[in-house]
C-alpha cells in the first residue's frame, strides 16, 4: 500500500492521539527533562575520564549547547520532512508551538510501516552520524560537541517514540495521518 489522500472506503479511524492538549505536551516535556539531565551529565562524566579538563557543563559551553539544541532541533524536522516527502512526493508542513517542533503530511495518510520509518529516521539517523564522526574523527571538542548533540535530539525524540509505541500497536494495514502534534490510526473495518 502507498501514501495516499484518501484512506480506502473500508477504512474508519479507530484511534487518534492528541499531543497538542497542554497537559499532555507539558507532560512530554517534564519526561524528556530527566532524560535530557541524565544522559548530558553522564556524557559529561564519560568525556572527562576521557579528556581531563573539557566539561561541557561548564557555563562558558552554554550558548554551544544552545546553538547545538536548536542545529538538532531543525535538522530533526528537516529528517522527519524529507522522508514525509518521499513517502508523498510533496512538501511537508514545518511549525514550531513553544515547547515543541514539527514536520507533518496533514492531508496524507501513510501505510503503518512507512509512517514507522519517518517516525525514527531522525533518531536513527543523526545517532548513527554521530557515532560515525565519533568513531572516525580524532577525539576533540568538537567530536564530542557533535555526540552530546545527538544525545539531546535521543533525548528530545520522546513525542517521536510514543507516536511510534502507539503504533506499534495497530496491524500492519493501519494507517496514520500525522497533523503534527494530531494523530489518527485509520484501520479497515472488520
Amino acid at each position: 500500500m502507498q501514501a495516499t489522500r484518501t484512506p480506502p472506503e473500508h477504512y474508519t479511524r479507530q484511534s487518534l492521539l492528541d499531543l497538542s492538549r497542554p497537559r499532555t505536551a507539558l507532560l512530554l516535556n517534564l519526561a524528556a527533562i530527566p532524560l535530557v539531565v541524565g544522559m548530558v551529565a553522564a556524557f559529561n562524566y564519560g568525556i572527562r575520564l576521557i579528556l581531563p579538563g573539557v566539561c561541557f557543563l561548564s557555563p562558558n559551553k552554554w550558548p554551544q549547547l544552545l546553538l547545538g539544541f536548536v542545529v538538532v532541533i531543525i535538522l530533526h524536522e528537516a529528517i522527519h520532512g524529507f522522508f514525509f516527502w518521499l513517502f508523498t512526493r510533496q512538501r511537508p508542513t514545518f511549525s514550531f508551538k513553544g515547547a515543541y517542533a514539527f514536520a507533518a503530511a496533514p492531508d496524507w495518510y501513510l501505510p503503518r510501516n512507512q509512517y514507522m520509518i519517518v517516525g525514527l529516521s531522525p533518531l536513527v539517523l543523526i545517532s548513527l552520524a554521530a557515532a560515525a564522526i565519533f568513531v572516525i574523527f580524532p577525539l576533540s571538542a568538537t567530536t564530542y560537541f557533535i555526540v552530546l548533540s545527538a544525545i539531546l535530539n535521543a533525548s528530545g525524540a520522546i513525542g517521536d517514540l510514543v507516536v511510534i509505541a502507539w503504533v506499534l500497536r495497530r496491524s500492519s494495514a493501519a494507517l496514520v495521518r500525522d497533523q503534527g502534534d494530531r494523530f489518527s490510526i485509520l484501520e479497515p473495518e472488520p
